[in-house]
């Protein structure tokens, strides 16, 4: 395989098309598997599960919330560079990070509410955890929006 089809498999395939939605997606496939209570099985069928589904859930969090880049990545006057899909890579993921948390900890909430297990410090340590995470998330949400228009 010479250079060029190598470069080519790495940005436009694995980068472009597979690394940009799939790790997003993975807070968000976690964050359902566990408001949901599923399991995802054994093996290899597990694996191709949560490929599958973080890489489809990465991809429906950019259709929503990034729609003008993800038009522009398959435009082809407009392509978009390879710094900006780095941006949008830790953009998505920042909050697909932020949505997972928010999920989680709704569920942890509900869960300990019903079994009355919560206790204050429980409670406190998670919340400054979450807050912590929510708050790098927010910030570098919006240092990396800007950076994409």
């Amino acid at each position: 395989m010479n250079k060029e089809n190598l470069n080519y498999l790495t940005d436009n395939v694995f980068l472009q098309q597979f690394l940009i939605n799939f790790i997003p997606g993975l807070p968000l496939f976690y964050a359902l598997k566990t408001i949901l209570n599923v399991s995802t099985g054994d093996g290899f069928t597990a694996f191709l599960i949560v490929i599958t589904v973080s890489w489809v859930l990465g991809l429906i969090l950019e259709i929503l919330l990034f729609n003008k880049q993800y038009k522009m990545r398959f435009d082809q006057e407009n392509n978009i560079s390879k710094t900006q899909l780095h941006y949008l890579l830790i953009t998505k993921f920042s909050i697909a990070l932020l949505i997972g948390l928010l999920f989680g900890f709704t569920a942890f909430f509900i869960k300990s509410i019903d079994n009355h297990a919560i206790t204050a410090t429980i409670a406190l340590r998670s919340f400054l955890k979450g807050l912590i995470v929510i708050i790098l998330s927010i910030v570098s949400w919006i240092h990396f929006k800007k950076k994409l228009d």
